[in-house]
């Protein structure tokens, strides 16, 4: 009864309000926008310092100079193939809940056609994309698009779907991809998120190979 009667609620919600929050147990919450019309459940609660940080982006905000030029975009040595990594030349630690730009790439609508979809990033549940794949070629300059996968909690770095405002009168509010570190990362470390089960959907194999290759080398090593 209690679940039918939260339910009805939300749905009543849903159709007259044009934003609201709900929060939940624990510290999470239940959101609605009807700007992309999507329900958003966030049963982790982000780090208040985070969600400041977040709060204060516009659609303009770019990553630190310095840092953007200490991170380096190099060979794994693995199946994963080309990575970005925090090289710092006074080997000092790039801070938990640093910003490091946004997802670039061509704005697309529709996936149908496209031959290579690795560098997908949906924006908003599957209404709009963002493709990095030519942004990715370029590996003389860091990019968020250049990170490579790792599961949670070994990832170092999380992804925020934000809603921005633009700081031109004459521009609207617009969806952006923003990447911020989940924790203290030493130099030398490989910079990495968590793709998510949406993207390794038809990917199992890939997915198996990206994991497994760099367990084989350790081991591998262990035994030289």
């Amino acid at each position: 009864m209690t679940f039918h009667l939260t339910a009805a609620l939300i749905w009543v919600s849903v159709c007259c309000c044009h934003a609201w929050k709900i929060p939940l147990p624990g510290g999470g919450k239940i959101s609605y926008e009807s700007g992309d019309g999507l329900l958003r459940i966030q049963t982790k609660p982000q780090a208040a310092e985070l969600d400041e940080l977040a709060a204060a982006l516009t659609c303009e905000s770019q990553i630190d100079p310095l840092i953007e030029g200490s991170i380096v975009v190099k060979d794994t040595g693995t199946a994963k193939g080309y990575g970005a990594y925090w090289m710092d030349e006074q080997e000092l630690v790039l801070p938990k809940h640093t910003f490091l730009g946004f997802y670039q790439g061509t704005p697309r609508s529709s996936l149908e056609g496209l031959e290579n979809t690795e560098y997908i990033m949906t924006l908003d549940g599957g209404q709009s994309y963002v493709d990095g794949y030519e942004r990715a070629q370029d590996r003389s300059a860091f990019s968020p698009v250049h990170f490579n996968h790792e599961e949670a909690p070994k990832a170092n770095c999380l992804r925020m779907l934000l809603t921005l405002e633009s700081s031109s009168s004459s521009s609207s509010n617009q969806r952006q991809c923003a990447f911020f570190t989940s924790r203290d990362i030493a130099c030398g470390e490989e910079l990495t998120f968590d793709y998510g089960e949406n993207y390794w959907r038809g990917r199992e194999s890939e997915k198996n190979m990206t994991v497994a290759w760099p367990k084989r080398m350790a081991n591998q090593k262990e035994t030289l």
